[in-house]
């Protein structure tokens, strides 16, 4: 059993997410994470409230490792990194004050051929364009292990840059075709540089 952190944010592999811990069992899950492999899952609430309640996060979520903490009076903030995605196939409310996990693999479809240039080009447009970050910086990123990455790594480490609603990144998140995933980015990007925004454009996702 892994434990388990529900909240209204949706968690990317390759992307770090800092929360303030104040609750008691959040607390006592901080306290068994830095006693082990730090190994947790972060997933976006399906059902339940992030705060004072039980939440049962979405079946598809990110597995996380704890990076580190820091005391704030007496609460903690903590920053994980998304590890991968991870299937939740059956949970535990009984066994800790916090939720607990049986977690699978979640694997993408295998493709036969990787476009990822023309995801790239498009996304560096937008990184300027609807971001406002300055080309030196883009070309900066250019030179990190990021670039680099196979499409279905890319896409999932390119998805939280778009601003887009959580429902969307949600499925973005669960969608298995790398390919399906890059079109609906690419797709996105293009409108928000357009100067459309996501309520005005068509409906970019492909379900």
């Amino acid at each position: 059993m892994v434990p388990v952190f529900p909240l209204y944010v949706v968690p990317f592999p390759y992307h770090s997410v800092t929360v303030r811990i104040f609750e008691d069992r959040y607390k006592e899950m901080l306290q068994h994470l830095r006693g082990g492999d730090g190994l947790f899952v972060m997933g976006r609430i399906w059902r339940g409230q992030e705060v004072g309640g039980s939440a049962m996060p979405y079946r598809v979520s990110t597995l996380m490792r704890l990076q580190s903490v820091e005391a704030e009076g007496d609460s903690f903030r903590a920053e994980a990194l998304g590890l991968r995605r991870v299937y939740l196939s059956s949970f535990d409310q009984e066994s800790a004050p916090f939720l607990q996990a049986e977690i699978q693999e979640y694997a993408d479809q295998v493709i036969s051929d990787d476009r990822s240039e023309e995801l790239l080009t498009i996304w560096k447009r937008y990184l300027e364009r609807c971001l406002g970050i300055s080309e030196a910086t883009v070309r900066t990123w250019e030179q990190t292990p990021l670039f680099n990455l196979p499409l279905p790594e890319l896409t999932l480490a390119l998805t939280p840059f778009l601003r887009l609603p959580y429902s969307n990144l949600q499925f973005l998140l669960e969608l298995r075709d790398p390919n399906q995933r890059r079109d609906n980015l690419v797709k996105a990007m293009i409108q928000a540089i357009a100067g459309k925004g996501i309520d005005e454009a068509e409906e970019p996702w492909e379900l």
